[in-house]
């Protein structure tokens, strides 16, 4: 699942998974960007990220995902989703 970066703006991404102990596991990692061309100027600002969901075990998990600052004062999350994924057995 693509995911708005906005780590230039001191916002990262923090994931909360509740539900079947162990049905599904997550990761964030930075999205890919297409190569710079020669003689261009290299990209700037925030890297979008990536979300990416692997069912381990039979269950029902809702992955809470939050755009926020880590640090400073407390302030509202900039953006959030909440996902509920079921996993089968097979």
């Amino acid at each position: 699942m693509p995911l708005a970066g906005a780590g230039s703006a001191g916002y990262a991404w923090t994931v909360r998974i509740t539900g079947t102990p162990g049905a599904v596991e997550a990761s964030l990692r930075a999205s890919p960007r297409p190569p710079v061309a020669p003689g261009s100027v290299p990209y700037g600002g925030s890297q979008p990220q990536v979300l990416a969901l692997r069912g381990l075990r039979a269950g029902q998990a809702r992955v809470h995902l939050e755009l926020s600052r880590p640090f400073g004062t407390v302030r509202p999350a900039r953006a959030s989703h909440d996902l509920t994924v079921i996993v089968t057995g097979g």
